[in-house]
């Protein structure tokens, strides 16, 4: 509890002579925002920690105690109030917040270390269970018991000390950046290669025969049955590695660590690997992707208990209109996405976090009138919660109440409160965003459709979760659309508008015009997400072909690399991409460089009847518009898609500045993405997407045109014409 210093609580009682009662009324607001009012009534100086600001409450204390009720506020928002004359400070009880971090640690590596117990004794006698439930045995392979061979020699403190977010190799010949494994069983690391390369040799000996629909793939490709199958290993291993990795970045974050063995031949090449992961929810086990041994199989046909009724359950709830008009705004419908009509008014109040609290319109305002309706003091904590799938408001107390287990909260009575809180209050305190960065983010927008780039870039450097918090992620989706990608996976990566926001504002204009930046010159801030992003948990390398990368997009060139080799066929049966230890042997290369070229390009966007953009829908470069132009050639894509005519009923359209951005690492290695900065849309001009004027529906037409010629449209003109998937040339159709 924060409220424990006695000589506060004497302090108030001097106070409560004069002001013996408190009274607030706050249907969804900041703790910064409620402190305030608190501060009013009782005459104190507030001072509110800015890392405990953002806690959102919901409070209804018609004439209550101030001390119970203090008492009770400190203790659901995690902070202590400590009382200086007039002046009362607001700060983390780090005790309570440690505390909760601490319980949540012990209940993950517990979880953690059943996984590898598990894991090892299935390897004894495997056993996996399948979708359907079926238990069957199984003949581990030695890549599975080479790993756990390995996991076993390890002490439970290897797995038990990994942090969110970290990445630990271990090396039988460490690098710089490696830790040393020990002596690894080299027959059956022999074994596992000679039986890979008998495993590749049988698939490369398939033959096709007469199947026409192979031999047209092949043709269409520009491929044989030889540049088809896996190729052998025939180089010789040099050293064998295990990548130990816990994914998120909090102890909240439901996540185990994954396990990965590989076997490493000359240039740091990754010959073999094996995977296992424990503890994140379901175990795969080596050979078998769909062994879950650790779950117990539910029938899907069962339902969850039904709620048990509770007083008060049939008392209406009447949410305001403004509550209305901000909540169907931010709703997505599934059956018509475009359906919302959000007014430009509205849409100022989406930006105005700090005035219109986004909470408030998802629970808050219910619950505060649900302790109305049963005249009961109201405490209520909410997490970063929304439900934009939710179009049914609640009508009555139990409706709301139907809600709690999505919006992941309890209630409970207690202390003579009515108190609804987070089931898991610690993840609560942890995964807030800030009100005040994010409503800075947000005023940057104002006057403007979207948000510009360098705001917005800054804002998911300092929050890096920012697009999986609720709260943020709705905003964001409002007034920052390109970061949700596309329909066809052609989005930006984010993890490069981190990189760009932890840039000096000189290494920004540096990168808007095009040119190089070694690393050794580059900030240090931004070297560090950089090397956050190649040896973090989820630290991984990339193909990059520079010269690509940094060309302007070309609709038939991405439908192409989309559908040639690597999309197709992949790197089959081992493998495993390269390992930034092993790449990167003394951490990040001083002489690697980031390498960009900007580009101005046209969008367009869907609208909704007040002739706003649809929030749920992101803007269409020139690619999405190509393949979009190609499947509405097909009548039967708009007769089987409603919601897509809706989409394309009222379009507008803009320009953007995309700006390339590759980091190379070593040669062809490394990372790249599109940073997109966006000009406004002409809301005046609305057209329809069959008719859209000039360049844009020429362009349209014509690479529509080459995508069909191209082996993408080949491809599915001969999957349609069988009555299969294809949406280009009859049969079926695809949806985006």
């Amino acid at each position: 509890m924060g409220m424990t210093s006695s000589i506060l609580a004497l302090a108030l009682a001097g106070v409560l002579q004069e002001e013996p009662k408190l009274e607030l009324n706050v249907p969804g607001a900041t703790l910064g925002s409620v402190a305030g009012k608190i501060g009013e009534q009782m005459g104190w100086d507030v001072q509110v920690d800015p890392s405990v600001r953002s806690e959102v409450l919901v409070i209804r204390t018609d004439g209550m105690d101030p001390q119970k009720t203090l008492a009770k506020i400190a203790e659901v928002t995690g902070t202590k109030w400590i009382l200086d004359g007039n002046r009362m400070i607001v700060q983390p009880d780090f005790d309570a917040r440690n505390r909760e971090r601490a319980k949540k640690r012990a209940e993950n590596t517990q979880r953690i270390l059943k996984a590898k117990g598990d894991f090892l004794k299935n390897l004894a006698n495997p056993k996996a269970t399948s979708m359907e439930g079926e238990e069957f045995s199984y003949e581990a392979g030695t890549g599975s018991k080479l790993l756990g061979q390995i996991v076993q020699g390890l002490g439970d403190q290897v797995f038990s000390r990994l942090a969110p977010g970290q990445r630990v190799v271990l090396s039988t010949n460490p690098t710089r950046m490696q830790q040393p494994l020990g002596s690894v069983n080299v027959q059956m690391v022999t074994k596992w290669i000679a039986e890979t390369n008998e495993q590749r040799k049988a698939v490369g000996q398939i033959d096709p025969g007469d199947d026409e629909g192979v031999q047209q793939m092949m043709e269409m490709f520009g491929m044989n049955m030889e540049d088809m199958a896996p190729k052998p290993i025939t180089e010789q291993p040099e050293k064998v590695v295990l990548v130990l990795a816990r994914s998120g970045r909090s102890e909240y974050t439901e996540s185990g660590v994954s396990v990965t063995l590989k076997v490493i031949g000359p240039g740091g090449k990754t010959l073999l690997s094996e995977q296992s992961a424990f503890g994140g929810g379901g175990e795969m086990f080596g050979d078998f992707a769909i062994a879950v041994p650790t779950m117990t199989p539910t029938d899907e046909t069962d339902e969850e208990p039904a709620r048990k009724p509770m007083p008060g359950d049939e008392l209406k709830v009447k949410p305001s209109e403004e509550y209305l008009t901000i909540r169907k705004a931010t709703t997505i419908s599934f059956e018509n996405p475009n359906a919302a009509k959000v007014s430009p008014e509205t849409r100022q109040k989406l930006k105005d976090i700090e005035n219109f609290e986004p909470l408030r319109f998802e629970l808050g305002e219910l619950l505060w009138q649900a302790a109305e309706q049963m005249d009961k003091p109201l405490i209520a904590l909410l997490p970063d919660e929304t439900w934009q799938f939710g179009e049914k408001i609640p009508e009555t107390i139990g409706e709301v109440r139907d809600q709690f287990e999505f919006y992941n909260v309890v209630e409970k009575e207690e202390g003579g409160f009515w108190q609804v809180l987070p089931k898991e209050i610690g993840s609560a305190w942890d995964g807030r965003v800030d009100r005040t960065t994010l409503a800075m983010v947000m005023r940057a927008a104002d006057g403007r459709t979207y948000v510009p780039l360098d705001p917005l870039a800054t804002f998911l450097y300092q929050y890096p979760d920012a697009t999986s918090n609720d709260v943020a992620n709705s905003r964001i989706q409002a007034f920052a659309p390109f970061l949700m990608g596309s329909m066809m996976g052609m989005g930006s990566a984010n993890e490069l508008y981190r990189v760009y926001g932890a840039m000096t504002a000189s290494e920004r204009q540096f990168v808007r015009r095009g040119g190089q930046i070694s690393l050794g010159q580059l900030s240090g801030s931004a070297r560090n997400v950089l090397v956050e992003m190649f040896f973090g948990a989820e630290g991984r390398i990339m193909p990059v072909e520079l010269e690509q990368a940094l060309k302007q997009e070309n609709p038939t060139d991405l439908a192409n690399s989309m559908f040639g080799r690597g999309m197709m066929f992949g790197e089959m049966m081992g493998g495993g991409g390269d390992e930034p230890t092993e790449l990167m042997p003394t951490g990040l290369p001083m002489n690697g460089f980031v390498a960009s070229q900007a580009f101005q390009d046209k969008y367009v966007i869907s609208v909704d009847q007040q002739g706003q953009p649809v929030a749920s829908m992101p803007p269409f470069g020139r690619s999405e518009i190509a393949f979009l132009s190609l499947l509405t050639r097909n009548p039967q894509f708009l007769s089987d898609t409603p919601e897509a005519q809706e989409f394309l009923a009222r379009i507008a359209a803009g320009e953007r500045t995309q700006i390339h951005l590759a980091v190379m690492i070593a040669p062809k290695k490394g990372a790249q993405g599109v940073l997109s900065d966006m000009g406004d849309p002409d809301l005046k001009n609305i057209f329809k997407f069959s008719n859209m004027p000039g360049e844009l529906g020429a362009n349209a037409k014509a690479d529509a045109d080459a995508i069909a010629a191209s082996p993408m449209g080949k491809f599915f003109q001969m999957m349609g014409s069988g009555g299969g998937m294809g949406g280009f040339g009859g049969g079926g159709t695809i949806k985006p």
